[in-house]
């Protein structure tokens, strides 16, 4: 159902641009106000022995995300 209307809004956008302002306005008026985004860092240090595998830890994962591996490793063999 949401595709049929997609296709009905997007065929009516084209034909009347000046729709979206009004569109946009009824939006605004019937969705909830998104609250602001939390950006937090977390940290996780493993102990307790000797670990060659990466270790992930995740929740909600937006925007870049970056793995470091600590230099040194094991040798291979």
């Amino acid at each position: 159902m949401a595709t049929v209307w997609r296709l009905r809004l997007q065929r009516l956008l084209r034909e009347d641009p000046a729709a979206a302002v009004e569109l946009r306005r009824l939006l605004d008026e019937v969705a909830p106000a998104e609250a602001p985004a939390t950006v937090r860092e977390v940290r996780s240090t493993v102990s307790g022995g000797v670990r060659h595998d990466p270790v992930f830890q995740t929740g909600v994962v937006s925007g870049g995300v970056t793995s470091h591996a600590p230099s040194g490793g094991p040798s291979a063999g």
